[in-house]
């Protein structure tokens, strides 16, 4: 019979590796087969953990989990693809800011090695 992971996570070595991984993985729960809710787990890159881990996303998670429908099956799942187009969105447009803030840090050295150095 093929390895349970719910039993396993629930277990003494599976809890302990759940909490070494917690802040590098994800989890959601879906329907799977036979109607039954399935936890998937998914590895969370480095600079999207960084951001996530940022107010403005714990926030926007607390009051999706506050917030959302839970008897309409339907308006839950559209409630869910909202909060994850915005989420992804919101990401993008915090990865964009973080790169233009390094590039102009980037710059100002430059300037000021230049300056220091005497170059062009």
């Amino acid at each position: 019979d093929g390895l349970n992971v719910a039993a396993f996570t629930e277990s003494k070595s599976g809890k302990s590796l759940m909490t070494h991984f917690k802040d590098e993985l994800g989890t959601v729960e879906v329907y799977g087969k036979g109607h039954r809710v399935e936890r998937v787990y998914f590895k969370i890159d480095e600079a999207r953990r960084d951001q996530w881990s940022l107010p403005n996303f714990k926030e926007s998670k607390e009051h999706f989990f506050n917030e959302v429908e839970r008897e309409n099956h339907k308006q839950k799942i559209n409630q869910f693809v909202d909060f994850c187009e915005d989420m992804i969105y919101e990401l993008r447009y915090s990865a964009s800011l973080f790169r233009h803030s390094q590039r102009m840090q980037r710059d100002q050295l430059e300037k000021v090695q230049r300056n220091f150095v005497g170059g062009p």
